[in-house]
């Protein structure tokens, strides 16, 4: 299977941008308004310094190409194809280290969603079933009336599924939720590698002393995480970072 990818720059505004709707606007031509052009130096160089040999990828197979703004020496995007390798994630991995800090995205348009690791314009939800189906379902740029609709979803998984949930937003920060028999078990996690301190902090919500919070208590979480606010005081958080230490 051919991996079919692009990478472009998000702009420094607000505004939305769903990685379908980019897409297809710089395919048209057209500059997105939640792009912006960039230098493209930084991701060809990122992408030929690849272990492709590593991954059995011959420098034949894979190619890339700079579509560059009008009236600029800058890229609206770069254009990048490889034969996809089982090791998929590691090729994203590797890119995500050279390009987040710049604000560049990459879009797998073959799949349909953004590389692993690789930031959204402003959030990412992702719905699935644990384990086994990770992430099952991806909707960028949510509103608040879908937050509450999406996270409704897992309320009606039949009781041999464990649903999750997860919302992420451009910080790489991300709420999430496992759904169990009696209730919810809610996480809030502070993802700093991005910003070069190589550190994560990830808390677990407590509702006097259990460990499983109810519907609404858990939609509480996501929304005051969708909002930008602090961790909700109303809860105990556990902080369980150090299993996460290196």
């Amino acid at each position: 299977m051919i991996a079919n990818c692009f990478f472009w720059k998000w702009a420094n505004n607000d505004l939305p941008g769903k990685p379908t709707d980019v897409c297809a606007a710089l395919l048209r031509g057209e500059l997105h308004p939640a792009v912006q052009p960039f230098d493209a130096r930084p991701v060809i160089e990122a992408i030929e310094s690849l272990p492709f040999e590593d991954l059995s990828i011959n420098r034949e197979e894979y190619k890339w190409d700079v579509n560059k703004a009008s009236h600029s020496n800058q890229a609206q995007f770069v254009h990048f194809t490889y034969p996809r390798p089982f090791e998929a994630q590691k090729i994203y991995h590797l890119l995500a280290d050279e390009l987040l800090p710049l604000g560049i995205c990459c879009f797998d348009e073959s799949l349909g969603m953004l590389g692993d690791w690789f930031a959204p314009k402003i959030n990412e939800f992702q719905l699935g079933f644990w384990p086994g189906d990770l992430p099952g379902e991806i909707v960028y740029d949510i509103s608040s009336d879908e937050l509450s609709a999406l996270l409704n979803r897992i309320r009606g998984c039949p009781e041999k599924l464990e649903p999750f949930a997860m919302l992420s937003d451009k910080r790489s920060h991300f709420v999430q939720c496992f759904g169990k028999q009696n209730g919810f078990i809610v996480e809030w996690a502070e993802n700093h590698f991005v910003n070069g301190s190589r550190c994560f902090g990830i808390w677990k919500a407590l509702a006097n002393s259990s460990e499983l919070l109810n519907y609404d208590e858990a939609l509480n979480v996501f929304q005051a995480f969708y909002l930008r606010q602090p961790r909700p005081s109303q809860f105990h958080w556990r902080d369980f970072s150090r299993e996460f230490e290196q």
